[in-house]
């Protein structure tokens, strides 16, 4: 018999070491919110087309359709915008660079004038071409401009979800972030934005979960306001990933040249 020189006594001792070991360390709520940002921010880079249609409290219906450009550099990404349809809007665009730990830059093209305004951060909060996103929401998540507190687990939308709330560290858009993030997938299900008052503003719902290229996608999203009854419904219409974008893709220039 082949002895592996280990004692009775010791092989004991490491046996009841291994029974009372304690249990993996549960999540935190920052550590959802990690696993989030990487499940929404799949592939190196990637390129969506979307419909938006924008709906009053009374039913009226405006539809556009976007194509958009995302890439990762680092710990930092930049994203690019595009209006196609309808006429009015069209080669309309965003032009957004995010980083880790400080504010997005983001620059806005306008056709009709001709000419690119850097939007300040006094206007993160304002609606983005009339639909229910604010000009914050265009930028990735960045996780330390938030604390995180995993205040649950429970069911949202029919799946089972961690639901963590986000309070800024410092004057922000909103007051509050709720989220309730799916234990399978680490896609968001359902955010709930606070006002500065600290009243409900919106809620956005994710939806329609498919995978492309081994990459969980939603291909639907509302987002409505709460205080106005008027809501966006996004339709993902084509997406793919890992397409190896060009850096230049994502500058001024770009954004002045269009679609």
């Amino acid at each position: 018999m082949i002895s592996f020189g280990i004692g009775r006594g010791i092989a004991l001792a490491l046996l009841a070491g291994l029974v009372l070991a304690p249990a993996a360390t549960a999540l935190s709520g920052r550590d959802v919110v990690v696993q989030m940002k990487e499940a929404r921010e799949g592939g190196s880079d990637q390129k969506s087309v979307f419909r938006l249609a924008l709906v009053t409290k009374r039913g009226d219906t405006v539809s556009r359709t976007l194509v958009s450009y995302r890439k990762k550099f680092g710990a930092d990404s930049k994203s690019l915008m595009f209006f196609r349809e309808p006429a009015d809007v069209a080669r309309t665009g965003v032009l957004v660079w995010s980083y880790a730990g400080r504010d997005d830059d983001q620059w806005l093209y306008l056709p009709d004038l001709g000419r690119v305004r850097q939007i300040n951060a006094g206007s993160r909060g304002e609606s983005f071409m009339g639909t229910d996103f604010s000009y914050a929401d265009l930028g990735d998540i960045d996780v330390d401009e938030r604390t995180h507190d995993l205040v649950g687990e429970e069911e949202m939308d029919g799946q089972p979800t961690y639901k963590v709330e986000s309070v800024p560290k410092k004057s922000d858009v909103y007051s509050k972030v709720v989220t309730w993030v799916s234990r399978e997938t680490f896609l968001p299900v359902r955010i709930d934005y606070y006002d500065p008052a600290g009243v409900l503003l919106k809620t956005g719902h994710f939806r329609e979960v498919r995978v492309v290229k081994n990459i969980p996608t939603p291909f639907a999203l509302k987002m409505q306001n709460v205080q106005t009854g008027h809501q966006t419904e996004m339709s993902v219409l084509e997406i793919d990933y890992n397409l190896g974008l060009d850096d230049q893709l994502f500058t001024e220039r770009y954004l002045k040249r269009g679609p």
